[in-house]
């Protein structure tokens, strides 16, 4: 027997064995079968792809070690009654045990929520809220650019340290690995601390490369907080010119909701360092204005359930007049499609707003890949043409509205640790709506016929990005 013939077996035998593996995890039928597939037909290249992208222990350990070290972690006590929120809505009440049932993350009543288009309007108020910091200020965020804006939050971090302020910093190690640490000197210097969420190693790349922290999460003194789509760069400002624009949403909530987002944060902390003595105080006190219900929902491969991924099923699923949309990046899952396919012929109002351009092209082609068959279930789709749309929102009749990191996508659905701030309040859903339709005007509408006589060559490209939507 040549070598070649011998080398040719071992990777047909290893395909074989990672082939049993993969039914005995339960996979989803299609994706399951997918990889057997390709390991058998394409056994070193198969097998290559796996061990960087398809492993599952990696969400098994996950959930092994969050659960252990939660346990030193005392939950937030502050939430709105069961009661309460039965007088309000049985809707609202049925999505509310739902989240807290998949997350463990209750919905609080004392909540002044504020709604920020953009990063000029939320900057500002971020770089404010730590000049005045007095017991903590938590930073979490997928990418933290070590520019102009960079730099002047590194400077007013430190400046927090430097007063006693405890200050905690935690990016992301693929979507930060860029970010020097050297960049943070002086932070550390003044008794600030610098964590990365599982940063890739040589050894250990198959294992963390996959499964990311792309929250962006801001707390401060516990009571004040941020959450969104918004991370740390002149970029977000629209200062890249070959980006240009950049719409954004971001939230500034002050009440007890503040609590589940540092919760969030400490649970990420103890995750990335490996430490469980990181109390700090929680908020007990609220705006006398606060009336918002809220509640946190994080996501995450750490998780039991796809809590964000299934909140919002149940969402749509329960619309009875509109499903308002913005995502700047869409691979829905058949889930997904056929609940929004649904609702629309039903008689929903049901808009998606997506970017026209964006800076992943390959995630773009993909997204319009789906776009014939939500048309024809009479779905209104709409290409932002300002400039880059970024934020992450829907909203469902005047119910419910959703502010947060998680795209609609296979990514933040199944892979990414996401987390979404869910908001019942007419006059907030209000605002958002305004903004939604206000975006709508700086985009066009996509028609039947541009999308059922593309190119045979675009359509063909939208299908290879497709076939690549797991990865992407």
């Amino acid at each position: 027997m040549t070598l070649f013939s011998m080398v040719t077996l071992l990777l047909v035998a290893h395909g074989i064995v990672l082939s049993v593996v993969i039914v005995l995890e339960r996979r989803n039928p299609a994706a399951g079968l997918a990889w057997i597939v390709t390991l058998l037909l394409l056994p070193g290249l198969g097998a290559a792809l796996y061990w960087l992208f398809g492993r599952r222990k990696t969400r098994r350990r996950a959930i092994w070690r969050r659960h252990n070290l939660a346990r030193a972690l005392e939950r937030p006590r502050v939430f709105v009654a069961p009661s309460a929120l039965g007088d309000r809505s049985d809707r609202m009440a049925r999505l509310v045990q739902l989240g807290t049932r998949v997350t463990g993350s209750r919905a609080t009543d004392s909540n002044r929520v504020t709604l920020l288009e953009d990063a000029s309007e939320a900057y500002p108020r971020m770089l404010q809220a730590i000049s005045t910091a007095r017991s903590h200020v938590l930073l979490e965020s997928y990418i933290f650019r070590t520019d102009e804006t960079g730099r002047t939050f590194i400077e007013e971090l430190t400046k927090a340290a430097a007063r006693g302020v405890v200050v905690r910093v935690l990016l992301d190690g693929m979507g930060s690995l860029s970010t020097p640490t050297s960049a943070f000197s002086s932070l550390k210097s003044a008794g600030g601390q610098l964590a990365f969420f599982s940063p890739p190693h040589l050894l250990s790349i198959p294992h963390r490369i996959n499964f990311r922290n792309h929250r962006k999460i801001l707390v401060v003194d516990g009571c004040t907080s941020f959450t969104g789509g918004l991370n740390v760069g002149d970029e977000y400002l629209g200062l890249d010119s070959s980006i240009g624009f950049w719409r954004d949403t971001q939230l500034l909530i002050e009440g007890h909701a503040s609590n589940y987002l540092q919760h969030v944060f400490m649970e990420d902390w103890m995750f990335a360092t490996g430490l469980s003595d990181i109390g700090l105080p929680y908020c007990q006190d609220a705006p006398d204005d606060a009336k918002a219900v809220v509640q946190i929902i994080p996501s995450g491969p750490d998780l039991e359930w796809r809590s964000i991924h299934q909140v919002m099923l149940r969402a749509i699923g329960g619309a009875q007049e509109r499903v308002f949309i913005t995502s700047p990046y869409f691979i829905p899952d058949p889930a997904t499609v056929d609940a929004l396919c649904a609702a629309s012929l039903a008689g929903l109002d049901v808009r998606i707003l997506l970017p026209g351009r964006s800076d992943m092209p390959l995630v773009l082609h993909a997204g319009r890949s789906y776009y014939q068959e939500l048309i024809q279930a009479r779905v209104k789709l709409y290409e932002y043409s300002r400039g880059f749309i970024h934020a992450k929102t829907y909203i469902i009749d005047n119910l419910m509205a959703s502010v947060g990191s998680a795209n609609m996508d296979i990514r933040s659905f199944h892979l990414n640790y996401e987390v979404n701030a869910l908001v019942y309040d007419k006059e907030f859903i209000s605002q958002l709506d305004d903004l939604f339709i206000r975006d709508l005007a700086d985009a066009r509408q996509v028609t039947f016929e541009e999308v059922y006589h593309r190119p045979t060559a675009v359509r063909f490209l939208e299908g290879l990005a497709r076939l690549a939507s797991p990865l992407l």
